[in-house]
This record gives C-alpha cells, structure tokens and sequence, in this order.
C-alpha cells in the first residue's frame, strides 16, 4: 500500500514536470518565432539600405559625370561621406544579423534537448505506470 502511494506521488511529480517542460516548450517556440520575425525584418531594412546605397552610388556617378569638378568637390565630398557611413550601417546590420542567427541557432539547440527530456520523461512515466499496474 505504501510502495503504491510513493508510485502515485512519484507519477504525479513526472506529470507536473512534463506539464512544466511542455510550457517551456512552448515558450522556447515562441521566441524562436518571435527571433525569426525579427530576423525578416532585419533583412528587409538590409535591403532597403542596399537600394538606397545603390541609389546613391548612381547619383555619384551621375555628378561625376556632369561635373565641373572644381565647384562639385565639397557636394563629393559630402556624398562619399554619406556613402561610407551607409556602408557602415550595413556592416552594423549584417553583424546583427549574424547575432540573430547564432541565437535562433542557440534555441534550437536548447529546443532539441527539452524535447530530448521530455521524451526520457515520458518513458519513466510509461514505467511507472507499468509498475502500478503490476
């Protein structure tokens, strides 16, 4: 009688620490889409950024073409500038980028080994159960 009531507690304690792992689960799956929204949106400013490093380029490339180069050489000035800080800020971006998928890549790990735990959980619940019945 006692050895079936330490069973019985013991199945109770397996059931609320599979519950407890399943909302970790859960949790892990919604950062992990939460990260992937970020991811995208982090790609698309990246994108938006290159268009508009394009867009500059080409307006360079028209000045340098209609210059008199004497009275253009501070709007260049001005325009390589700009074109180097873009480029920097794509940099920034791109190492952000890298970061996210480093951490999506974290939490998936993190996500197999739960589900991993959660399995072995659940054979010990199987045996318990089995051992209740006997």
């Amino acid at each position: 009688m006692l050895l079936q009531l330490l069973l019985l507690l013991l199945l109770l304690l397996l059931l609320l620490l599979l519950l407890l792992l399943l909302l970790l689960l859960l949790l892990l799956l919604l950062l992990l889409l939460l990260l992937l929204l970020l991811l995208l949106l982090l790609l698309l400013l990246l994108l938006l950024l290159l268009l508009l490093l394009l867009l500059l380029l080409l307006l360079l490339l028209l000045l340098l073409l209609l210059q008199q180069l004497l009275q253009l050489i501070p709007l260049l000035l001005l325009l390589l500038l700009l074109l180097l800080l873009l480029l920097l800020l794509l940099l920034l971006l791109l190492l952000l980028l890298l970061l996210l998928l480093l951490l999506q890549l974290l939490l998936l790990l993190l996500l197999l080994l739960l589900l991993l735990l959660l399995l072995l959980l659940l054979i010990l619940l199987l045996l318990l159960l089995l051992l209740l019945l006997l």
